[in-house]
C-alpha cells in the first residue's frame, strides 16, 4: 500500500505540472486527444481500445468481488449475485446517464411534478443560482 501511494504521489508531482501545460499549450483537453495531436489518431485509438477492454476486466473483476460477499453473507450463488449487482449497476448507469432527480422543474419539463418550486432568493436575501448568474460574498451579481 505504501508503494501505491509513492508511485501516486511521484505521478502527481512529475507529470500532473506537464499535462496542464500541454493542455493550455496544444488546447486539448484529455490524454487520448494529447495522443492523436502528438502522434496520430492512430494511437489514440488503440489505447482507447485497449483502455475500454481493461475497464470491462476491472468492472468484472468488481462484480464478481461483490458476488462473493453476497455468496458469504446471504448464501447466494456467484451466478445469482453477479446477476444481481449486473442489474442494480445497469439501473444505476441509466438513472446517472438521464440524469437523475433534476432540482428544478425547468432542467427536465416531465420532472415538475416531482421538483419543489425553488424560489428566486434564499431566506438571507442573496439569489441562488439560477440562469447562469449568482451572488458574490460583496452581494453583487456574477456570471458563473
Amino acid at each position: 500500500m505504501v508503494g501505491i501511494g509513492i508511485g501516486i504521489g511521484i505521478g502527481a508531482r512529475l507529470f500532473a505540472p506537464r499535462l496542464n501545460r500541454v493542455r493550455s499549450r496544444l488546447g486539448v483537453a484529455s490524454p487520448l486527444e494529447f495522443l492523436a495531436a502528438r502522434y496520430n489518431v492512430t494511437t489514440q485509438q488503440v489505447s482507447a481500445w485497449s483502455g475500454s477492454l481493461l475497464k470491462i476486466v476491472d468492472v468484472g473483476a468488481k462484480w464478481a468481488a461483490i458476488a462473493t460477499l453476497l455468496s458469504v453473507f446471504t448464501g447466494l450463488s456467484l451466478g445469482r449475485g453477479i446477476l444481481i449487482t449486473g442489474i442494480t449497476g445497469a439501473t444505476t448507469a441509466v438513472y446517472c446517464q438521464v440524469g437523475g432527480r433534476p432540482d428544478r422543474p425547468d432542467q427536465h419539463p416531465a420532472a415538475a411534478r416531482y421538483a419543489p418550486a425553488i424560489p428566486a432568493q434564499r431566506p438571507d436575501g442573496r439569489a441562488h443560482l439560477l440562469g447562469g448568474r449568482a451572488c458574490s460574498s460583496s452581494g453583487s451579481p456574477t456570471t458563473v
